[in-house]
């Protein structure tokens, strides 16, 4: 069993596209999960609060899903406005930016182009710090080729 790298391997496609469907599948099971076994247990009005929070949790990650979806071509100067159209605002940052091209199997020296513009519109860098603000060292990908899914 090959260890997934980030940067170095990329999640193909048609497994992406298999995690958009079992996304879907799941958000309708966890909605349904208030009233398994008795369907009469709450009412539909007292669970807007939880089907909201489902939703807006399932539509991050299917926002994720959608981005790693799409075909990428480094050339592409659109791409940045595309990410940002597709992920909600509190979302988006450079880091997200990276880690989200990391698993397309795009190395981090490819992107500085992009990152620019990115960086451009002010979107937030976002990496993780620790209590005293110092930037936690979490590398995201390394600066390498990238070759296929698995590989070891």
């Amino acid at each position: 069993v090959g260890i997934f790298r980030p940067g170095v391997d990329k999640i193909p496609a048609e497994v992406i596209g298999r995690l958009r469907v079992d996304s879907k599948a799941l958000r309708a099971a966890v909605l349904r999960l208030p009233n398994a076994g008795d369907p009469d247990r709450f009412q539909p009005s007292a669970l807007t609060r939880y089907n909201a929070r489902v939703n807006r949790n399932f539509d991050r990650h299917d926002n994720n899903l959608k981005i790693l979806h799409l075909p990428i071509s480094l050339e592409d100067k659109s791409f940045p406005e595309t990410y940002l159209s597709v992920t909600h605002s509190s979302d988006a940052s450079i880091y997200h930016f990276e880690r989200l091209l990391a698993l397309k199997g795009v190395p981090r020296d490819q992107l500085r182009s992009w990152i620019t513009v990115l960086a451009k519109r002010d979107i937030p860098d976002g990496r993780p710090k620790d209590k005293d603000g110092k930037l936690i060292d979490a590398p995201i990908a390394p600066s390498t080729s990238s070759s296929h899914f698995g590989g070891g």
